[in-house]
């Protein structure tokens, strides 16, 4: 490269000798990742009796999760080479200005064909890679520990006090596997005019006659600056899937009574208050799906680090099922008639009440623009974001203080918002599920034959679970409450006979 037509704000690049390709599986190298043999994993645990009716409970485990890289086939990638996408360039050299490709030839130079592993790596030249590094399968590995007691009380009743904690360790960061990214001193292209304009200026490509690969937007005579300077400079991107470099932490307080069946009446109340934190909530197909990803500055990979997307606080549910003390051999109408008994006699109710406070938000952005290289911007925050009385979300929308603890931050900055607030969630859950049975013998039918009528009621109570609130900063509707996430009250009957 020629200082002289090199923008002086830049430093020279490497591209006479670059570094980075592919390397092929061979007789000395048979596996695309290297294997990993120090997956040991202990596990303690004990239990002490205190007294005829207490129990001490402790233990401690290591538990290594499944790998991305064994789960289906050579892992989540390896087929470089060995498929081919050939990208539509609508301007020529993809410089955005001159018109090249038509529909009747909307591959001028030809489609990208397969080319196995004969050139190496040379393979993608122009285009990008996504591959894993060698050392990419450290297993995620997660620590659990617990400490609590148990308490036998009267009527068949136990109690059940833990705290319980996990800690995850080389998690799949989803959305951290761009390895062609530049470092901090890109961040000051929000202040400096000097060096944005020198990053987008054409220069000479040293590249021009040895990149020919069709659908690649560096085969012009002239390249973009900013590519030359970046780490690969001879690849569009490279990037690995989804590596282990995330960790999450998880502390919880559990209380369970439960009751076993007596006198008619069994019941379960269980009662969670916990907070999990982590980098990055979801990764690959081995882990929890719905989630997204989440990278603003790769260079700082704990600027992520906020509140898990399922963390709720506290939740409090409470299941049971209670035989009516009424009909033949109860408390009440021991001596009716079996007519009376089939009818008022025999009846049994359940139900499984859930309340919680709801998981946590993601605010995102509309027209941010980030440092070059680096991921998505959020907004800018100066506070908590307060939500509005359930009764002006549909008027005045879900958050009462947008205007004045958002904004859009400066071009080129990263912006400050958690990825997940901490503070602001998504309506909480208040729900019932009630059911209502009796069984009316038929044994002078057929001996244990009986009949089973059932009324089962899902939301019983029809209470509306709102949720999608648009969370879009600056863009149209942020704030709305889009639409209700449960449904409304289902009741179903049937009639079923045993014999």
């Amino acid at each position: 490269m020629d200082a002289a037509t090199w923008p002086s704000q830049l430093p020279l690049p490497n591209v006479t000798s670059p570094v980075g390709g592919l390397v092929y599986l061979s007789n000395k190298q048979r596996h695309p990742v290297d294997t990993y043999y120090r997956d040991i994993g202990p596990r303690v645990s004990l239990a002490y009796r205190l007294d005829n009716s207490t129990v001490l409970r402790t233990g401690y485990g290591l538990f290594y999760n499944p790998t991305q890289w064994g789960t289906t086939g050579a892992g989540p990638v390896g087929n470089e080479g060995f498929d081919a996408i050939t990208n539509w360039n609508t301007t020529m050299n993809g410089d955005g200005v001159t018109p090249w490709s038509r529909q009747s030839d909307p591959f001028p130079g030809g489609p990208l064909l397969p080319t196995g592993p004969s050139l190496g790596n040379l393979t993608n030249l122009g285009i990008g890679i996504n591959e894993g590094e060698r050392n990419a399968n450290i297993p995620p590995y997660t620590q659990t520990w617990s400490f609590g007691f148990q308490r036998q009380l009267s009527g068949n009743w136990l109690v059940d006090v833990n705290y319980v904690g996990t800690k995850g360790t080389h998690l799949y960061y989803h959305g951290a596997g761009d390895m062609n990214h530049f470092g901090t001193w890109v961040e000051k292209e929000a202040t400096d005019s000097d060096l944005r304009t020198a990053l987008g200026t054409y220069v000479p490509n040293p590249y021009y006659g040895i990149i020919t690969t069709p659908g690649s937007g560096m085969t012009g005579p002239t390249i973009q600056a900013s590519q030359l300077i970046r780490p690969f400079p001879q690849f569009s991107g490279i990037s690995q899937p989804n590596p282990p470099w995330a960790n999450s932490i998880y502390n919880a307080f559990q209380v369970k009574v439960e009751k076993r069946m007596s006198n008619g009446l069994a019941m379960l109340v269980t009662y969670t208050n916990s907070k999990s934190i982590d980098d990055a909530s979801v990764s690959t197909s081995t882990e929890w799906l719905g989630g997204f990803a989440q990278m603003r500055d790769p260079n700082n990979l704990k600027l992520e680090r906020a509140l898990s997307e399922w963390d709720i606080p506290q939740v409090f549910q409470v299941g049971y099922l209670y035989s009516l003390p009424i009909g033949k051999g109860k408390r009440w109408g021991t001596s009716w008639n079996p007519y009376v008994n089939a009818i008022l006699g025999g009846w049994q109710t359940n139900g499984i009440w859930r309340f919680d406070n709801g998981q946590p938000l993601h605010i995102g952005l509309n027209g941010g623009t980030s440092p070059d290289t680096y991921g998505g911007q959020l907004p800018n925050q100066t506070g908590p974001l307060i939500v509005n009385p359930k009764s002006k979300w549909f008027t005045d929308g879900y958050f009462m203080n947008a205007s004045t603890a958002l904004w859009v931050p400066d071009k080129w900055t990263i912006g400050n918002a958690p990825r997940m607030e901490p503070n602001t969630r998504l309506p909480g859950t208040r729900t019932a599920a009630l059911s209502l049975f009796k069984e009316i013998s038929l044994n002078k039918m057929r001996e244990g034959s009986k009949l089973e009528f059932r009324v089962e009621s899902f939301n019983a109570l029809n209470h509306p679970q709102f949720g999608n609130i648009a969370t879009t900063f600056n863009a149209g509707g942020f704030g709305n409450v889009q639409s209700q996430v449960n449904t409304p009250r289902e009741v179903q009957m049937a009639l079923k006979i045993y014999f």
